[in-house]
């Protein structure tokens, strides 16, 4: 869980058919999920979703340290 008006570290993975959540380090979550879009001009969103083209259900706070990679590191 993330608390509101403190900061949280979390970290998102996706390998092999599966994302993991991570909050302060701890596993929070998985899922099953499809792979991400393979058309290039489909762009990647952080803090919303992309449904039919367009972005929605934003995420009302800040993030901070935005850093995309291309590895897990456990």
């Amino acid at each position: 869980m993330v608390s509101l008006g403190e900061f949280s570290h979390v970290a998102v993975s996706y390998e092999s058919g599966w994302s993991s959540v991570y909050i302060n380090g701890s596993l929070a979550s998985t899922q099953k999920e499809g792979g991400q879009d393979s058309n290039p001009e489909t762009p990647v969103l952080f803090g919303a979703m992309l449904e039919m083209g367009a972005p929605r259900d934003f995420f009302d706070g800040a993030l901070d340290e935005v850093i995309p990679v291309k590895r897990c590191r456990y």
